[in-house]
């Protein structure tokens, strides 16, 4: 019984640790995990109508790559140590109380996955909450 007991806490811990926690639940999801990359899925939503689209996001590591999926396509890193993207795309139109979806992938090397730990919608924080 005890041995039953420690291999299901043991499975327990390490679904845990394979499935990482989002810093701001509602607004960002990650979608898929394998060796070496992540998908992930970001609610861009504001309060006014913007036109144009500037997306910074940021990460607790280094990214190899950060390839967003669909029409939102310059990509590049605003830092040397490649934590720190910015996704822009002039033509954007994100519409007034509207939520649209993001998805991009991530690939990294090494052991440890970087995690998303904040983004921001043309220059406004919106994860994690609370920063404006």
């Amino acid at each position: 019984m005890l041995r039953y007991l420690l291999l299901c806490s043991l499975i327990l811990a390490v679904a845990i640790a394979e499935d990482p926690k989002s810093p701001c639940p509602g607004k960002f999801d990650y979608v898929e995990s394998k060796e070496g990359q992540w998908t992930g899925t970001l609610t861009l939503d504001s309060e006014y109508s913007l036109h144009g689209l500037w997306l910074r996001v940021f990460f607790d590591r280094a990214v190899k790559k950060l390839e967003p999926v669909g029409e939102i396509k310059e990509v590049r890193t605003t830092d040397d140590d490649a934590k720190n993207f910015l996704i822009t795309n002039r033509d954007y139109l994100l519409k007034k109380n509207t939520p649209t979806k993001v998805t991009f992938t991530v690939t990294y090397e090494g052991e440890e996955r970087p995690e998303l730990i904040g983004y921001r919608i043309n220059a406004r924080d919106v994860c994690p909450e609370g920063r404006d």
